[in-house]
């Protein structure tokens, strides 16, 4: 089932980053972050439940006349089922309803599987950031891209 996020999930929310660290990198949002957000008008969020658990979030944010994807994560377990494809969708047709133009995002270079999963729902790479994201001692550039409403 897919809902909004509300503040009565954003433990579980934040849980979910923690207990998938490894996939998240320097990149969790905290409590306070996501209370924050929830709170204004321009934040557009969807989460996936399966029995009463989250099992994957999309956080978004419009800016102007775009929405910025934060983050989209789905459970390992619940991966290739199509609801990231499911989230996606929904950002869309908030996008439709409130006249946005597109829809932005920045993934780290080293997360193909991510990248491809954007790339197959027709985004297409803007830019590049330089270093921007730091694994360990790492640096790695952010790959920019988008989707046109």
């Amino acid at each position: 089932m897919f809902i909004n996020l509300e503040k009565k999930h954003v433990d579980e929310v934040y849980n979910l980053q923690i207990n998938n660290a490894d996939e998240f990198g320097n990149n969790i949002w905290s409590r306070l972050e996501i209370n924050n957000l929830i709170k204004k008008s321009e934040f557009f969020s969807t989460i996936f439940l399966k029995q009463k658990k989250i099992e994957a979030f999309g956080m978004f944010f419009e800016k102007g006349n775009f929405l910025d994807l934060y983050t989209l994560f789905v459970s390992p377990n619940y991966r290739k089922l199509g609801i990231a494809t499911s989230i996606i969708d929904s950002a869309i047709n908030h996008c439709k309803k409130r006249s946005l133009i597109k829809i932005v995002l920045e993934v780290n270079e080293k997360n193909t599987k991510a990248l491809n999963f954007y790339i197959g729902q027709s985004f297409i790479k803007t830019g590049r950031r330089k270093n921007y994201y730091q694994l360990g001692e790492n640096y790695y550039d952010a790959i920019l891209m988008e989707i046109k409403i």
